[in-house]
């Protein structure tokens, strides 16, 4: 694969980790657990429809000024876009 790819596949594994840390721990604080201030924050920039400021730090330049739901269209379109390219180039096989 070329390091483009890699370093971009990279980016978005990261990212993609830190937003799944995020939603646990908001779906730990559901069953009871307690939320830090850090994840208060997330949550309510996540209720206000924001991007929260933890997971553009890991973010792609783009994401700047797009409200939650622009971010989350776009990020599932370049990820299907690098799955597909990486599919059709037989990086997986």
């Amino acid at each position: 694969m070329n390091s483009h790819i890699t370093r971009e596949v990279e980016l978005y594994n990261c990212l993609l980790k830190t937003l799944r840390q995020s939603l646990h721990r908001i779906q730990a604080h559901q069953t009871g657990h307690l939320l830090g201030e850090d994840y208060k924050e997330v949550l309510f920039q996540i209720l206000r429809n924001e991007v929260p400021s933890e997971w553009l730090v890991k973010c792609y330049q783009i994401a700047q000024g797009m409200n939650l739901s622009q971010f989350l269209e776009n990020l599932n379109q370049r990820i299907t876009f690098i799955q597909k390219w990486v599919k059709a180039k037989g990086f997986l096989d």
